[in-house]
């Protein structure tokens, strides 16, 4: 009996194995609500300038990518320099991670890690406060 007769579909079976293989990913993604990107001393003045976003996206083969302070901070100041701002304040920080598999060897993948945030771009002007009369004052017109 000739073996590539007996053994000739198991090419086309492998090649759909391995095309089904390369053609999925999983995508898993975590979001954390922020008050402000820096600390803000009790006599500074916050003006808020308009929403804004930044967005940083790292490659790694085999493990992915750990978001560290150096791409928080990346995408922070991409979203301030949108309005020119030094301060997020009330926004949302995202991670996407995405993990593609590399055929022929299904436990090798490359993995795509995407920070996002998204908030409220502002100024701090830290200095004297010029504040209304104390509420729990009498009013000297009485």
């Amino acid at each position: 009996m000739n073996w590539f007769r007996l053994h000739s579909g198991t090419g086309s079976l492998m090649s759909l194995v391995l095309l089904l293989g390369a053609s999925q990913a999983c995508t898993t993604g975590h979001s954390d609500f922020i008050q402000a990107s820096h600390y803000t001393f009790p006599n500074s003045n916050v003006v808020p300038m308009g929403t804004v976003s930044g967005k940083v996206s790292k490659w790694t083969l085999f493990s992915a990518k750990l978001i560290d302070e150096t791409v928080a901070r990346e995408a922070i100041y991409e979203a301030l320099r949108q309005k020119g701002g030094n301060m997020l304040i009330n926004y949302t920080a995202s991670t996407t991670t995405t993990a593609i598999p590399i055929p022929p060897i299904f436990l090798a993948m490359v993995f795509r890690t995407v920070y996002t945030v998204e908030g409220m771009a502002c100024t701090v002007d830290t200095g004297r406060q010029f504040l209304d009369a104390d509420p729990l004052e009498e009013d000297p017109g009485e």
